[in-house]
């Protein structure tokens, strides 16, 4: 993803969100992206919902979502991306070619990446921001966004899924300890235990009492 919006195209603040956290969790997203073929524009609007005090998602919502991008998404940015993975290992041109029509298919990947997220922003609920909530209560509410992504799509994260999605966490919510962002990614993806430290136990309890 690139910082910079396509020519013609809003740069909308979720857009720019995407591609602050992409640059710093490539390796994440596209590690989840390849186990489980998740949509790593899906994942970034649920992480983005949750930072921007939008609440939670639903079962609905997602289903929604993804029904609005599934023809953009499966005609034009899938595509692209094979051939741009094509370009990647092919051995029979010479190199400088190659990486000149690589650079091109690229750039129009990300145009189309653009798209589908502005797609999902006119297909995403009109929720509304609500009263300040707490960091990790946005944080929980973004690993149940996730959590509820993957139930649609019957997905079964790991403890390997909630230290990534842990890492993920705390560059978004700065503030974050890696030690609760992992027992809030075990607690709501896999209903694993909170800390035993009592204090740290009840607030996070608290937190995840989320509609």
């Amino acid at each position: 993803m690139s910082a910079k919006p396509p020519a013609l195209l809003p740069n909308h603040p979720f857009w720019s969100f995407s591609c602050q956290v992409y640059e710093k969790t490539k390796d994440h997203l596209l590690g989840l992206q390849t186990r489980y073929n998740l949509n790593i524009n899906m994942l970034l609007f649920c992480l983005w919902f949750a930072a921007n005090n939008h609440s939670s998602l639903t079962k609905q919502d997602l289903k929604h979502l993804l029904t609005s991008i599934h023809t953009w998404h499966e005609r034009i940015v899938a595509p692209l991306r094979h051939l741009r993975n094509g370009l990647n290992k092919n051995t029979l041109l010479t190199p400088t070619w190659v990486e000149s029509v690589r650079e091109e298919v690229l750039a129009t990947e990300l145009t189309a990446e653009h798209i589908e997220e502005l797609l999902i922003i006119d297909a995403a609920p009109k929720k509304g921001q609500r009263n300040r909530r707490t960091l990790t209560q946005r944080a929980a509410f973004a690993c149940q966004n996730i959590s509820l992504y993957c139930q649609v799509l019957y997905i079964y994260p790991d403890e390997a899924d909630c230290q990534c999605l842990a890492d993920i966490l705390i560059v978004i919510f700065a503030e974050l300890n890696p030690e609760d962002a992992l027992a809030l990614c075990r607690a709501v993806l896999m209903g694993k235990h909170l800390p035993n430290n009592k204090a740290t136990q009840k607030q996070l309890q608290l937190e995840l009492l989320i509609s």
